[in-house]
């Protein structure tokens, strides 16, 4: 009998060991799940980061096209401006601008022609400026004012300025 009790004393610690050697194994298995999962977003992680890589490089490019075209876009509008600028001068070339003209006295309409081509005679002593100088056109600049002696522009165009001599 002691034969049979030391041999369940043998079997009792075998199946303690061997339920142990199964949480053991159950365990295992359970780190082992675990770790695949790890692994799983490991590789998700890497095809995100290799993704935004992509992407990061794909809008450095898109930001390197567009400040090639804001530099373009700046040196255009800077050879406009200076065309501009250029067709202006050209427009002008053929004004002329009278200062401290005299206001007509009166509600009369003024006629500014008139007043340039005896101003012309009368001041500059141009002889025959009404038949010598050709006004396109003539016209003050800024508003008439009362009581005032001087301080009025006006402006008048000519075809050729030195038809003046």
């Amino acid at each position: 009998m002691e034969d049979l009790h030391s041999m369940m004393e043998v079997m009792m610690t075998q199946m303690k060991k061997q339920d142990k050697l199964d949480t053991i194994k159950a365990k295992l298995q359970s780190f082992e799940n675990e770790l695949q999962g790890v692994k799983d977003s490991l590789n998700f992680v890497h095809a995100e980061v290799e993704e935004l890589k992509k992407g990061g490089t794909a809008h450095k490019e898109s930001a390197e096209e567009l400040k090639s075209k804001v530099q373009m876009l700046l040196n255009e509008n800077t050879r406009l401006n200076n065309s501009v600028i250029d067709l202006k001068a050209r427009s002008m070339r053929d004004n002329l601008l009278f200062f401290n003209i005299d206001e007509p006295t009166g509600e009369e309409k003024e006629d500014t022609t008139e007043i340039i081509l005896a101003l012309l005679e009368d001041k500059l002593e141009i002889p025959d400026a009404r038949n010598k100088v050709k006004i396109d056109r003539s016209h003050r600049l800024g508003p008439k004012r009362r009581n005032t002696q001087s301080g009025q522009q006006r402006q008048q165009t000519t075809n050729k300025p030195d038809q003046l001599s």
